[in-house]
């Protein structure tokens, strides 16, 4: 950095050789200044397990479950086009100690169904006993949506049976099971997901008054879209560097240093982030040369 740049004097006529650490990369790459570099200090000496770091790091960004961003941005979709309604009036329900008790008094605030996983639950996973008999009636699970679908013949056995399958054992069966065609419904934002997973959410919407909590949906639909769609991008810059990284070390531009034995490392006190930290120490236990100067961001 600047910093340390100026307490430097450089001899001209003095080759330099660059060693750069990957946090060097990564700045510069993220600048696009690298070709720049590469043109006036290649051979750049990289730490021997300096790609293997990138890898690996890649793969932490990799998003878990890929999968999800349809779900997720189906019930967007659908938010966005004023099929789903976006619940404003939250109501908090004081003895409530799960989230789905405050979407209950929600939606029994106004006549409406609740579509949870289960009713609220104390800290133990128990139901609470404490509901009132409107309270009690007015939840239904997801499972009993889909099976409201059929019964109304908007959709087919076969596709209720896949979404239940979708759904997964129904832990917890609701005192009532029927829907009416028209009904109003806060749906909780891992039931609409599911229902977008079991390819039913449309039909949901079409037979249906469906509704969310604003909280819900900014927290779980949209921050989730957005946290995927960023692990995404991350995951396709780091893959684009590592490319560039491997065919400069084909064609020259860059050189791999020789491999540090591994032993000198304390892989414990760094946890993960022990092969960054090697590459890093690897720059250090190198055999200086005339002319070296060490590239590393902080």
């Amino acid at each position: 950095g600047s910093r340390a740049g100026q307490t430097l004097k450089i001899d001209k006529k003095q080759k330099i050789r660059l060693l750069a650490d990957i946090t060097a990369l990564l700045t510069a790459s993220h600048f696009e200044l690298l070709p720049s570099i590469e043109a006036a200090f290649g051979p750049i000496q990289l730490p021997h397990d300096a790609l293997i770091a990138l890898i690996a790091m890649r793969d932490e960004t990799k998003v878990a479950q890929p999968s999800r961003v349809l779900g997720l941005k189906e019930v967007d979709a659908l938010v966005r086009a004023g099929s789903i309604t976006i619940f404003t009036k939250h109501i908090e329900r004081p003895e409530s100690v799960a989230a789905v008790g405050n979407l209950l008094a929600s939606a029994v605030s106004q006549n409406w169904l609740l579509v949870d996983w289960s009713p609220p639950l104390d800290e133990h996973g128990q139901q609470t006993l404490n509901l009132e008999a409107k309270e009690r009636e007015s939840v239904r699970t997801p499972h009993s949506l889909v099976q409201s679908l059929r019964a109304h013949g908007e959709i087919a056995e076969e596709k209720c049976a896949e979404a239940l399958n979708i759904l997964g054992p129904e832990n917890h069966p609701p005192l009532l099971r029927e829907i009416a065609k028209g009904s109003s419904l806060l749906c909780s934002a891992g039931v609409l997901e599911w229902l977008a997973t079991g390819g039913v959410l449309k039909e949901a919407s079409q037979t249906f008054r469906l509704h969310i909590d604003k909280a819900e949906y900014e927290t779980f639909i949209k921050a989730g879209i957005d946290g995927i769609e960023a692990s995404q991008a991350d995951t396709a810059w780091l893959s684009l560097l590592i490319n560039h990284i491997t065919d400069g070390v084909e064609h020259g531009s860059y050189q791999l240093l020789p491999a540090i034995h591994p032993e000198l490392v304390d892989v414990d006190r760094h946890e993960g982030r022990a092969l960054e930290f090697k590459c890093l120490q690897d720059l250090f236990l190198v055999s200086p040369e005339a002319g070296d100067v060490m590239w590393v961001d902080d």
